[in-house]
């Protein structure tokens, strides 16, 4: 970190130092800010007044402590003016990728991303309760602040929350069944593997495959499905479509969904 952003994370702290300790959330807000403030740009600190910055995280705190929803998305007016985009959502992979996918859809860019990720304790009416360290914590939430470059009036502001929030919906299917679906895969690359054997005869060495029944308890299909040989097939010999992939080990299908891909940014554990 800079001098400069040592200066200003100094004064925004002791800032916080003069908010009452009774004050309700007090101890959130503090560890809101610092996770923040570790991640925060230098081009940030020279922008935003300390003052400002601290009223911007207050208001990211009232955000995230009114999520009752599995995903909160907004679009706000930042400090000096620019767009901000605010997320609140449980902690999983392909966040920042996911939502810069959806911002780069709109033909927007990003110009700062803040992506810390906190141990939330939330109050059995939803509301936050504790903030701390990701490390160990039963419950990881992800907050996220992107600054972008472009200015945007309401009617753009409100289609970007929408697809943002309707993206972060769809991560979410596709992540609860993630470890469902790698166990899939799995069952198949071991089929795969024990599928093929050498046999050596009269000094020629031909590829075999094993019975069908094996490789078909193997993946843990139905007795009628027919495994077809590869040189029946025009194509590859397993091809992952967007779709759904039966599997009766577990009693249903798994859905197979389109992900975005794009670089990240500042984002990890508070």
């Amino acid at each position: 970190m800079s001098d400069t952003a040592l200066s200003v994370s100094d004064e925004i702290l002791s800032l916080l130092a003069q908010v009452p300790a009774a004050e309700p959330q007090r101890d959130a807000l503090e560890a809101l800010a610092r996770g923040l403030l570790r991640r925060a740009p230098r081009e940030l600190w020279q922008r935003v007044p300390p003052d400002l910055l601290l009223g911007r995280i207050r208001d990211l705190l009232a955000f995230v402590d009114a999520r009752r929803e599995p995903v909160a998305v907004r679009v706000v007016e930042g400090s000096d003016g620019s767009t901000v985009l605010e997320a609140n959502t449980a902690d999983s992979p392909f966040l920042v990728d996911t939502v810069r996918g959806a911002i780069a859809a709109q033909d927007l860019s990003v110009r700062t991303l803040l992506h810390p990720v906190f141990g939330i304790e939330r109050a059995p009416d939803g509301s936050v309760s504790a903030i701390g360290s990701a490390r160990g914590a039963p419950t990881r939430e992800s907050v996220m602040r992107i600054e972008l470059v472009e200015r945007l009036d309401a009617a753009h502001a409100q289609a970007l929350a929408a697809e943002v929030a309707r993206s972060l919906g769809e991560l979410r299917l596709a992540v609860a069944d993630h470890a469902e679906m790698a166990a899939v895969v799995g069952r198949m690359i071991d089929a795969a593997r024990g599928a093929g054997r050498t046999l050596q005869r009269g000094g020629d060495r031909r590829d075999r495959r094993l019975p069908g029944v094996a490789a078909r308890a193997a993946l843990r299909l139905p007795r009628d499905a027919r495994l077809r040989d590869r040189r029946e097939c025009a194509g590859p010999a397993l091809k992952l479509v967007a779709g759904q992939v039966a599997d009766p080990a577990r009693g249903g299908r798994l859905d197979l969904r389109r992900g975005t891909a794009a670089r990240a940014d500042v984002h990890g554990s508070a």
